[in-house]
């Protein structure tokens, strides 16, 4: 949260040098476990060995993080900034930069093979349809939940034939081997928090005690929202809540590619972390909340714009009027 209120703080006039940092990090990091995984020992048994934590994870990417989902969540707000950039930018050149810098984020994302990434360019998809029309969101919203029960058991059953060899996926599932002990854990926090419901059973508890509670093999819970309610309780986990619910208001305020990229980013990082722990790496908050701070900067310049803004100048913002106007169509210089 430092991060995301020092980035905020430097994008209140329309800076953006937080964001292309980040998201120049999240394209390196893509790269370097690209090498590192089709030339096992090139960087970890290297002077840039530091740079990660080189588990094995057989067929899955892993590298910076030591876990594949986790590296996931690393790259997917770097991965709907480009998207956007790519498909909604007018500038040329930023449409061409971002094209070759997708190119190493999708194939570590499809290499993570989590779900995660499929469910947030849903997100992206129906954003974009829904700040067009709001009738072709719905469409959207409609055709990708028949589009996904019909595409995701197949991807699964690609995982299961690539990962871990009959033991993943069964035919037509939208489920993996995996979930059941995701599930479990859920339990687990839930009875956590059932038993201490007001002050929870304390930071990081779920390590120490999730065995007791019925979790005898996960050290967390595998989804941040639950631990919210487990290990600080109720006001905790409601404040958590809030903070997911203002944070979606407040960046849907941005307009333009830069906004449609931020806000489906910050999509994409909560529906990860339902289902895992990124805030556990904190290789994953410095990607990501450098960008969510941004975007929060560039929703508090949107609030104080009463009429709608004309296009940036090339120049760029440099009075409080025209930082104003980068709020509503940011550009990279």
């Amino acid at each position: 949260f430092i991060l995301l209120i020092a980035a905020a703080w430097t994008a209140r006039r329309g800076e953006l040098r937080a964001l292309v940092a980040a998201t120049a990090v999240g394209v390196v990091v893509a790269v370097v476990c690209l090498i590192e995984y089709v030339a096992p020992g090139s960087i970890s048994k290297s002077a840039f060995a530091w740079v990660g934590f080189w588990k094995e994870f057989g067929a899955r990417l892993a590298g910076t993080v030591p876990s594949p989902n986790a590296l996931s969540t690393q790259l997917i707000v770097p991965t709907m900034v480009l998207l956007a950039a790519l498909l909604l930018a007018r500038d040329l050149r930023l449409r061409l930069l971002a094209a070759l810098s997708l190119v190493p984020l999708g194939v570590a994302q499809y290499l993570t093979f989590s779900r995660a990434p499929f469910l947030a360019m849903y997100v992206f998809v129906v954003v974009v349809a829904w700040r067009f029309r709001r009738a072709a969101g719905v469409v959207v919203i409609v055709v990708g939940l028949v589009v996904g029960a019909l595409v995701l058991p197949a991807y699964l059953q690609l995982r299961t034939t690539t990962v871990s060899p009959g033991t993943d996926a069964q035919p037509g599932s939208i489920l993996v081997a995996s979930d059941e002990l995701r599930f479990r854990a859920w339990a687990t926090a839930i009875r956590m928090w059932e038993q201490e419901p007001i002050a929870g059973q304390g930071y990081l508890s779920y390590k120490a005690l999730g065995e007791t509670f019925g979790d005898p093999l996960l050290g967390s819970p595998h989804n941040e929202w639950l631990r919210l309610f487990a290990e600080g309780g109720v006001i905790v986990g409601l404040v958590g809540l809030a903070w997911i619910a203002i944070t979606w208001i407040d960046l849907a305020r941005v307009k333009g590619w830069l906004g449609t990229g931020i806000l489906t980013g910050f999509a994409g990082y909560v529906i990860a972390a339902t289902f895992n722990n990124p805030l556990l790496f904190i290789r994953v908050s410095a990607v990501a909340f450098p960008i969510f701070g941004v975007g929060l900067g560039l929703a508090a310049l949107a609030r104080k714009a009463p009429e709608p803004l004309p296009e940036v100048s090339p120049d760029g913002p440099g009075t409080p009027a025209q930082a104003a106007e980068s709020a509503q169509a940011p550009t990279l210089h």
